[in-house]
């Protein structure tokens, strides 16, 4: 992990991208990745049990303001279909606690969406509101399958959308509905998500690549 992650940065320096947001584990490897490198990053660990929401304490008072303060530490939730309520509630608690955002993954696919109505008859977004998780600053990723009402949300709630416009494409995900959320005021930043997604970190690529996906998605 160490390493992959320094091979990481180097190809997004490259491409000028000086800061990410990572979830993923083995976490210290990648905060100590960052402080050696330069870049800045906010890190977390994916987590779906309370044993991993307890973990991002030792991660905190390891990392959080390394490198001179370019490390931040948030929670990270791995998603809603991989996750009890309960356990969210939780880690809603611990991040209280710790005085740190959110980093989790929403709404990225259909089937996502249509098993998080069947289990708990709401849409993600509207889930981890219910669940008060944006009631913390908080990195939502994909957000590629949101209604108006979802929108209307995020907007309300200030919460960032990380689109992944090249991750999408090729695991077959969708579109999201970018110029919508830009419209209603949605926070809507841009990432290429993990290479194994993407098979680049390239952030210009991804930027072009989301701006014609608006253009010829809805014909303007």
């Amino acid at each position: 992990v160490y390493w992959g992650t320094m091979l990481a940065i180097v190809e997004m320096i490259r491409r000028g991208t000086v800061a990410f947001a990572d979830q993923y584990f083995f976490m210290d490897a990648v905060g100590r990745a960052a402080v050696e490198s330069g870049i800045r990053a906010n890190i977390c660990r994916g987590s779906n049990t309370r044993e991993g929401v307890d973990s991002t304490t030792d991660l905190f008072n390891s990392w959080h303001g390394a490198g001179e303060g370019r490390v931040r530490v948030l929670m990270g939730v791995h998603s809603e279909y991989l996750t009890e309520p309960e356990m969210v509630d939780y880690a809603v608690e611990r991040a209280g606690e710790l005085g740190v955002g959110f980093h989790v993954h929403v709404s990225e696919t259909m089937s996502e969406v249509a098993g998080c109505y069947q289990r708990h008859g709401v849409s993600p977004v509207r889930f981890f509101e219910q669940r008060r998780l944006f009631d913390r600053p908080a990195i939502a990723a994909h957000c590629v399958h949101v209604s108006d009402a979802d929108i209307e949300i995020l907007a309300r709630k200030g919460v960032y959308v990380a689109h992944n416009p090249a991750s999408n494409l090729k695991l077959g995900s969708g579109v999201a509905r970018v110029a919508e959320m830009l419209e209603r005021g949605v926070r809507v930043a841009l990432g290429t998500d993990g290479p194994s997604s993407n098979n680049a970190l390239d952030m210009m690529a991804d930027m072009r690549l989301a701006s014609l996906l608006q253009k010829g998605f809805r014909q303007d």
